[in-house]
């Protein structure tokens, strides 16, 4: 009798853990095709549905992070081996380098679909954002894009669950979009590029003095381990930290607002933009 009931309670535990895997990988699947922010500041502090847990952005608790299930680590295991065994055989890279000849010439924000328009040597490609979906009352027409110097990628600002602020990068040679950087309900003020195709962006909270950043996104570096560095599931850059860096802007009691390339300096304005007062200037040395 005994045995019986050891075998029963053991049948109905391997029954729980394998609908609780069904419900994780489901869960799993959703957010594979969706992004959810989760905690960050105290003007929305969104909490994770069931099942799932607010795993962190690593910029700090006003940053926030993103919703994952329980079992994701696991599943993100399964997902890698997957992903890294087909890469052998991959039909060489010779054929997308045919495109290093086609490059960006400018890009604009459709109006009524808030779509990055980008014009190109050969045509246009358009290019889908969040804010529709997420925050239809958005004046697209204010949403930044920037085109690098060589032509190769355009960043351009996009939402991510409705109250986060990003950046994403879509390179012309890959013929890809990918998340740069999610900034928690920060606001990003500005963005520029250096000649050397780096991103530097302005971000932070107005009023907060303290909290105003620069970050500088090596895009060259960062695309020259693609596709083997992107996450499958979020679309975004696995080794950003090694091709990042950060700098805390000197609280000097103003907000900074906008960026310019000067005469071998990236220069940091005030209100007023490039026409009003420079309060900080950094060489492309000290951006290294």
């Amino acid at each position: 009798m005994k045995k019986q009931i050891i075998l029963v309670l053991i049948l109905l535990l391997i029954f729980i853990i394998g609908l609780f895997s069904l419900w994780q990988f489901s869960l799993y699947q959703r957010f594979s095709k969706e992004t959810l922010s989760c905690g960050g500041d105290w003007s929305y502090n969104v909490r994770c549905p069931i099942g799932t847990y607010c795993q962190s952005l690593g910029q700090g608790p006003l940053a926030g992070g993103l919703c994952k299930p329980f079992l994701s680590p696991l599943f993100d295991i399964f997902n890698k081996s997957e992903s890294t065994t087909p890469v052998k055989n991959l039909p060489t890279s010779a054929p997308k380098k045919q495109l290093t000849s086609e490059k960006i010439i400018s890009s604009e924000v459709t109006v009524e679909e808030c779509k990055i328009k980008l014009n190109t040597t050969k045509g246009e490609v358009f290019l889908d954002t969040n804010f529709l979906k997420f925050n239809p009352q958005t004046k697209c027409y204010q949403l930044l894009n920037r085109v690098s110097p060589s032509g190769k990628y355009v960043v351009f600002q996009d939402i991510s669950g409705g109250v986060d602020s990003m950046l994403k990068v879509y390179s012309l040679e890959h013929n890809d979009t990918i998340q740069l950087d999610v900034f928690g309900t920060s606001q990003i003020f500005d963005i520029a590029f250096l000649p050397d195709d780096r991103l530097i962006a302005l971000y932070g909270y107005k009023g907060i003095y303290k909290e105003q950043y620069l970050k500088i996104f090596d895009l060259p570096g960062l695309f020259s381990a693609y596709p083997l560095n992107i996450d499958k599931q979020y679309k975004c850059f696995t080794n950003l930290i090694q091709y990042s860096k950060e700098i805390t802007l000197p609280d000097i009691g103003k907000d900074y607002s906008s960026l310019s390339v000067v005469d071998g300096k990236l220069r940091i304005y005030g209100a007023g933009g490039v026409d009003g007062e420079i309060l900080k200037e950094y060489s492309f040395d000290e951006l290294k």
